[in-house]
């Protein structure tokens, strides 16, 4: 948004898919820097969490049928948030889905693979 040089693609799609309305299912970007040929991404960190992976292989590799229902509807909606946004995040899978091991609320993270498949001032 506004963006008046090239930004390295994980921080303008992180820039694309928290425009409001915000989702619940994707980790926020809250600032972002560049020092000494570097990106710093400040990123919101659900605590306490785990990755999907390491949440299933805890509970002996496997899901129960509500559980894992509602994991996978809250990690479509937050491939929906980006595809509503012209965002092709490219490499879902279960180390880059954190799960809030209190609540059972799934964030997607990592967009370094993502790709903006609509035009949008970030190009």
């Amino acid at each position: 948004p506004g963006c008046k040089r090239p930004l390295l693609a994980e921080v303008a799609l992180n820039l694309v898919v928290r425009e409001p309305p915000k989702s619940p299912y994707i980790v926020q970007m809250y600032e972002w820097f560049e020092q000494h040929y570097r990106y710093i991404l400040i990123m919101e960190y659900p605590h306490p969490c785990e990755t999907l992976l390491s949440f299933t292989m805890r509970n002996g590799g496997y899901l129960e049928e509500a559980v894992a229902r509602g994991l996978m509807r809250q990690a479509v909606l937050a491939a929906k948030h980006c595809l509503d946004r012209g965002v092709f995040h490219r490499d879902i899978k279960l180390d880059n889905i954190l799960v809030n091991t209190e609540t059972l609320q799934l964030k997607l993270i990592d967009f370094g693979c993502g790709k903006l498949f609509k035009t949008s001032d970030c190009e």
